[in-house]
């Protein structure tokens, strides 16, 4: 399944997402954690969700497996829902954003998945209440992602593969984050391949 290894939980109370993952969050700066819509608008439920990525390891060669950890958490006083598969690519629902330290964006190999139809029961869906997060662990080989030896820097964009239209009708007037909203972009984080 494109390097998804295992579900970071479905869902988990984290009172510090450093702190769960035993992992310090090497951040560079921080996502907006705003979901807009085509307009701009914040949408009313999703304000407070943010999309959190940790690099497991800083610096690792191009043989080693770059392993990250991606969570979407609700800060908000709502609750949430999003579609309970997440994958790489456009469909997938996680877009990935490598550059040098030259700010060169860095292309990925990997091709964009075909994303199934969405569910029509509301059992596919992760209920994020607040302080809750849902995510993935990711781990692909450095090569596979990196052309080169040097310094970069890395950061996702969430964006759920279905429009709100897609969804059956008993669904749509839950708060479910569809791609009628602008993604969600993570934090960015920095590492080193070295030869």
């Amino acid at each position: 399944m494109d390097g998804i290894s295992r579900k970071l939980g479905v869902i988990m109370s984290c009172a510090g997402l450093g702190i769960i993952l035993n992992q310090p969050v090497r951040s560079v700066s921080g996502g907006t954690g705003a979901t807009l819509d085509q307009g701009g608008q914040v949408l009313g439920h999703f304000e407070k969700v943010q999309v959190h990525l940790t690099c497991v390891k800083a610096k690792l060669s191009l043989q080693d497996f770059l392993t990250m950890d991606i969570a979407i958490r609700n800060d908000g006083a709502d609750d949430v829902y999003l579609f309970e598969r997440m994958d790489w690519g456009e469909e997938g629902g996680v877009a990935r954003y490598i550059q040098d330290e030259k700010g060169k964006l860095v292309v990925s190999e990997r091709g964009v998945l075909d994303s199934p139809p969405p569910p029509d029961d509301p059992a596919m869906l992760v209920r994020l209440e607040q302080g809750s997060f849902y995510g993935i662990r990711s781990r692909m080989k450095a090569k596979d992602l990196i052309p080169q030896p040097g310094r970069y820097t890395m950061k996702v964009i969430y964006r759920c593969p279905f429009e709100r239209a897609m969804l059956p009708a008993t669904l749509r007037g839950l708060p479910v984050i569809t791609r009628d909203a602008q993604g969600i972009e993570s934090n960015t984080v920095a590492f080193e391949v070295i030869p």
